[in-house]
């Protein structure tokens, strides 16, 4: 059985509007990423919270904020993957700058 959930888009872009207008007004016209590297889980192994993560890749932040560079300049061109590099790009931002809301401390709802 698969579980899905379903928003709108309009919801996200909405929810998307207000987290970039709070990022500028704490940071500015630019953000500081402090961390190029990551480990990262592939695709097929991420979402099966049954079974332990076997295998590992490294990301890098740097090759993300290079395609988002591109799709801004060519928008023509846009593929949704890109919202996994601009994820990598949002979450590192957000760990710097809410380390009280790490993995560790999030509520999880049962």
């Amino acid at each position: 059985m698969t579980d899905t959930t379903e928003v709108g888009v309009e919801t996200l872009r909405r929810a998307a509007h207000v987290l970039f207008d709070r990022i500028e007004e704490l940071s500015g016209p630019t953000v500081e990423l402090d961390v190029d590297m990551f480990w990262a889980i592939p695709p097929e192994q991420r979402n099966d919270v049954h079974s332990t993560p076997t295998e590992f890749t490294i990301g890098q932040l740097s090759r993300s904020l290079a395609e988002i560079e591109s799709l801004a300049a060519t928008p023509d061109s846009a593929i949704t993957y890109a919202l996994v590099w601009l994820a990598d790009a949002c979450a590192r931002w957000a760990r710097t700058r809410s380390p009280d809301m790490s993995p560790r401390t999030q509520v999880v709802s049962r």
